[in-house]
């Protein structure tokens, strides 16, 4: 078991199938920050810290496909809006986040 206070800057992130996602720069709220090295498009890349698995040694391991970026995000909720079939189920553009409920969920938005 790990703590957000263990993660340090300058630990290595790798996903469950052992493939490099990029270097922790910093931990802010629920996010692990990553920094720009790695990534062709220049960036500034994050995971959920919900997605970290755990942590070995200086290497965190975290799920795969998790790593994204603001503008990732903003334009997955961009689109949702745009079509508008896919919110028409409640108005819920992710669904809900199950916190608290049992049901699951990302904890997004909690």
């Amino acid at each position: 078991m790990f703590t957000a206070q263990q993660i340090r800057p300058n630990m290595k992130v790798i996903d469950a199938e052992g493939r490099k996602v990029g270097i922790v720069e910093h931990v802010q709220d629920d996010i692990v920050g990553l920094t720009r090295e790695g990534f062709a498009d220049d960036l500034h890349h994050f995971v959920p810290l919900a997605a970290v698995m755990r942590m070995d040694g200086d290497t965190l391991v975290v799920e795969h496909g998790q790593a994204t970026t603001v503008e990732a995000v903003a334009g997955a909720i961009q689109y949702a809006r745009r079509h508008s079939t896919v919110i028409a189920g409640g108005g819920s553009i992710f669904g809900t986040s199950g916190f608290g409920t049992g049901d699951g969920g990302s904890g997004i938005g909690h």
